[in-house]
């Protein structure tokens, strides 16, 4: 029996600017909702998923010529500075459980399951001491847990989708409020720029220390076996500059120098994004991998973009053949000219071969601020909360009629009280207002740069 969607409730969007949808302020728990490729369907017309959208479209067009932040992390926001101190602590208990001797077996080592359960020990508290704000616990901890942010522990395997879970994760802090908002849009850029940098120093000390085999491996007709958003971030912090593809992937290929000591960032404070015209070749400032004092390959200095570093950890995991044969997209996009086509067409794939994919999603754990429905919470005027393009807002009170608990079955949609379907208002960063269906959030999930023009 599959689990049903909470029912959407009526929404509306900032009528003069309409930059925003709105979401409940006292939101449902997540729930497995992904598991039926109707409700994967659906997920991407829904008030949670376009607000996410439109989040990740807004730091795209933010971090454009921007670097990835390391370095001390005292001068950050509280929020941003406590997130931090969790992943350098999910970091240091991997000394904690050392992989198990092992022969004649490719991926995954059993040890994976101590550390996992280790994580579901000890981030709960951790996460939140300090308190964090009362909504946001009931969210995070079923993204990062339940959803396997960090790899799941009986399959031993990482991919995209517990990649997607963290991202939500970082989404869900900027709609409870507690990072970012209005004027503080700098701390949703360092999300991406080092929080989201850090993770992913985590989980590739995780892929090497336990071995973890990928999730949902395309072979070599897939982008990436373990990653898509470092190249989306990636390749957005570096459309408009002079670093080309090509010189990427040529950066990327270049053996890692011993790593002796910590290089650090001197751009801790990220506040507005850079212009094109300012826009240098990225990749000449040193930066650190953040991986010298963990025991993980370290990371040749000069590469300070996501799409560069994430070339060059893939070397890490795929040997033996030439960079053209075990990753033949990766290295089609580089023969590109510019970033424009592989932007653009990473957006596009994003939407089709992650979010539209039930195998990849199917773990998740949305509901609440991920989907938008209001199961469970409060009732007529309930207070909703609005997330835009333009960060976080709070909205009117909703005084439209909410669904129950009606859900979603037989392909029906939910009807609340008094007979009349609600229909979410239609996002700007939708194709089509009119026609809000998966189709329609992106015209088609063919990336631009398989087209000949």
């Amino acid at each position: 029996m599959s689990m049903a969607p909470p029912s959407l409730p009526s929404v509306t969007a900032e009528t003069a600017s309409r930059r925003s949808v709105l979401l409940p302020s006292d939101p449902a728990p997540p729930a497995p909702l992904l598991t039926t490729q109707h409700n994967v369907d659906l997920w991407p017309s829904t008030p949670g998923f376009k607000g996410f959208w439109g989040w990740v479209q807004r730091r795209c067009d933010r971090i454009r010529g921007r670097e990835i932040v390391t370095g001390p992390h005292d001068t950050a926001s509280e929020g941003i500075q406590h997130l931090m101190r969790m992943l350098d602590s999910m970091m240091a208990w991997v000394k904690e459980v050392p992989p198990l001797p092992q022969e004649n077996q490719r991926f995954g080592n059993l040890a994976f399951r101590k550390y996992i359960k280790l994580v579901e020990e000890r981030l709960p508290p951790l996460l939140q001491s300090p308190p964090l704000p009362a909504a946001l616990p009931g969210q995070l901890l079923p993204l990062f847990l339940n959803s396997h942010a960090f790899g799941h522990p009986t399959r031993l395997d990482y991919g995209t989708g517990h990649e997607l879970a963290f991202v939500l994760g970082l989404w869900c802090c900027v709609v409870s409020g507690w990072i970012g908002g209005e004027d503080k849009e700098g701390e949703e850029d360092e999300l991406v720029l080092r929080v989201f940098a850090r993770y992913l120093d985590l989980t590739t000390l995780l892929q090497k220390t336990y071995r973890l085999e990928p999730a949902g491996s395309h072979g070599v007709w897939g982008l990436d076996d373990y990653c898509f958003l470092p190249y989306l971030f990636g390749s957005a912090q570096l459309l408009g500059g002079s670093f080309t593809p090509a010189e990427s992937l040529s950066l990327a290929l270049t053996p890692s120098p011993p790593a002796t000591s910590t290089i650090t960032s001197t751009n801790t404070t990220p506040t507005t994004p850079a212009t094109p015209a300012a826009t240098t070749a990225i990749a000449s400032t040193a930066v650190s991998s953040a991986f010298a004092n963990n025991n993980a390959p370290p990371v040749s200095p000069r590469i300070t973009d996501l799409y560069t570093l994430s070339l060059h950890r893939l070397t890490t995991f795929k040997r033996g053949a030439s960079f053209s044969e075990h990753s033949p997209l990766l290295y089609s996009l580089s023969q590109l000219p510019s970033w424009a086509k592989p932007h653009s067409g990473l957006r596009k794939m994003f939407i089709g071969e992650v979010v539209g994919k039930r195998v990849v999603v199917q773990g998740l754990w949305v509901g609440g601020w991920c989907w938008g429905g209001a199961e469970g919470a409060g009732g007529e005027g309930a207070n909703v909360r609005g997330v835009g393009v333009e960060g976080s807002k709070v909205g009117k009170e909703d005084t439209g009629a909410r669904g129950g608990k009606a859900g979603l079955h037989e392909g029906r949609s939910a009807v609340p009280p008094g007979g009349h379907e609600t229909t979410p208002t239609p996002a700007p960063w939708t194709a089509d207002a009119a026609s809000d269906s998966r189709a329609s959030v992106l015209e088609a999930t063919r990336a631009t740069w398989g087209t000949r023009r």
